[in-house]
Protein backbone atom coordinates (compact mmCIF):
# COMPACT_ATOMS: atom_id res chain seq x y z
CA UNK A 1 0.00 0.00 0.00
CA UNK A 2 1.07 3.75 -0.92
CA UNK A 3 0.87 6.20 1.77
CA UNK A 4 -0.14 9.16 0.81
CA UNK A 5 -2.42 8.36 -2.03
CA UNK A 6 -6.61 8.39 -1.57
CA UNK A 7 -6.70 6.23 -4.99
CA UNK A 8 -8.65 3.02 -5.06
CA UNK A 9 -6.68 1.66 -7.00
CA UNK A 10 -3.70 2.29 -4.79
CA UNK A 11 -5.60 1.49 -1.52
CA UNK A 12 -5.70 -2.67 -2.60
CA UNK A 13 -3.97 -4.39 0.11
CA UNK A 14 -1.81 -7.85 -0.79
CA UNK A 15 -4.12 -10.25 -1.49
CA UNK A 16 -3.63 -14.00 -1.75
CA UNK A 17 -5.58 -16.82 -4.17
CA UNK A 18 -7.87 -16.14 -6.37
CA UNK A 19 -10.82 -17.06 -4.43
CA UNK A 20 -9.62 -14.08 -1.55
CA UNK A 21 -9.99 -11.59 -3.89
CA UNK A 22 -12.20 -12.21 -7.18
CA UNK A 23 -16.07 -10.81 -5.92
CA UNK A 24 -17.41 -10.80 -9.19
CA UNK A 25 -16.63 -14.52 -10.08
CA UNK A 26 -14.84 -13.41 -13.10
CA UNK A 27 -11.57 -12.25 -12.54
CA UNK A 28 -8.27 -13.59 -13.66
CA UNK A 29 -5.84 -14.56 -11.54
CA UNK A 30 -2.30 -12.23 -11.68
CA UNK A 31 0.91 -12.75 -10.72
CA UNK A 32 0.81 -9.65 -8.61
CA UNK A 33 -1.09 -8.25 -5.66
CA UNK A 34 -1.15 -4.97 -7.63
CA UNK A 35 -2.45 -6.81 -10.96
CA UNK A 36 -5.54 -8.30 -8.30
CA UNK A 37 -8.16 -6.15 -9.08
CA UNK A 38 -12.04 -6.92 -8.80
CA UNK A 39 -14.50 -4.48 -10.74
CA UNK A 40 -16.08 -4.86 -6.59
CA UNK A 41 -13.10 -3.34 -5.88
CA UNK A 42 -13.73 0.10 -7.48
CA UNK A 43 -16.81 2.38 -6.89
CA UNK A 44 -17.15 3.72 -10.43
CA UNK A 45 -17.52 -0.06 -11.58
CA UNK A 46 -19.84 -0.70 -8.89
CA UNK A 47 -22.05 2.38 -9.81
CA UNK A 48 -22.23 1.27 -13.57
CA UNK A 49 -23.51 -2.31 -12.09
CA UNK A 50 -26.01 -0.45 -10.15
CA UNK A 51 -27.43 1.83 -12.79
CA UNK A 52 -27.84 -0.65 -15.03
CA UNK A 53 -30.57 -1.55 -12.47
CA UNK A 54 -31.76 2.08 -11.06
CA UNK A 55 -31.33 3.91 -14.74
CA UNK A 56 -31.72 1.76 -17.34
CA UNK A 57 -34.50 -0.95 -15.45
CA UNK A 58 -32.49 -4.41 -15.79
CA UNK A 59 -34.55 -6.98 -14.68
CA UNK A 60 -31.28 -8.99 -13.96
CA UNK A 61 -27.89 -7.28 -11.83
CA UNK A 62 -25.10 -7.77 -13.69
CA UNK A 63 -22.22 -9.53 -10.94
CA UNK A 64 -19.29 -8.14 -13.13
CA UNK A 65 -18.72 -5.16 -15.47
CA UNK A 66 -17.75 -7.51 -18.37
CA UNK A 67 -21.19 -8.34 -18.04
CA UNK A 68 -22.75 -4.99 -18.50
CA UNK A 69 -24.31 -3.81 -21.94
CA UNK A 70 -22.08 -0.78 -22.23
CA UNK A 71 -19.04 -2.78 -21.56
CA UNK A 72 -20.19 -5.10 -24.22
CA UNK A 73 -21.23 -3.07 -26.42
CA UNK A 74 -18.33 -0.19 -26.28
CA UNK A 75 -15.31 -2.68 -25.40
CA UNK A 76 -15.79 -6.40 -27.27
CA UNK A 77 -16.51 -5.26 -30.89
CA UNK A 78 -14.11 -4.45 -32.91
CA UNK A 79 -15.18 -1.55 -35.24
CA UNK A 80 -16.07 0.46 -31.73
CA UNK A 81 -12.57 -0.17 -30.82
CA UNK A 82 -10.86 1.04 -34.42
CA UNK A 83 -12.96 4.15 -34.66
CA UNK A 84 -12.20 5.40 -31.02
CA UNK A 85 -9.09 5.02 -31.80
CA UNK A 86 -8.97 7.23 -34.76
CA UNK A 87 -10.97 9.87 -32.62
CA UNK A 88 -8.29 9.55 -29.79
CA UNK A 89 -5.45 9.60 -32.78
CA UNK A 90 -7.12 13.16 -34.18
CA UNK A 91 -7.86 14.73 -30.76
CA UNK A 92 -5.01 13.93 -29.10
CA UNK A 93 -2.29 13.58 -32.13
CA UNK A 94 1.06 12.72 -31.14
CA UNK A 95 0.82 14.03 -28.04
CA UNK A 96 -1.62 11.41 -27.39
CA UNK A 97 1.80 8.78 -27.38
CA UNK A 98 3.93 10.48 -25.27
CA UNK A 99 2.78 9.64 -22.20
CA UNK A 100 4.82 6.48 -21.00
CA UNK A 101 2.76 5.28 -18.41
CA UNK A 102 -0.38 5.39 -20.37
CA UNK A 103 -1.87 1.93 -19.74
CA UNK A 104 -1.62 1.97 -16.40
Amino acid sequence: MNSGSDTEEEEIVERGNHEEWCMCDNCTNMDTHVERVCCHDLTPCLNKLVEAITEYNHVVPYMCLCEHPGFILNCLYREVLDNAWLSYKQQYGQNGFEDVNINK
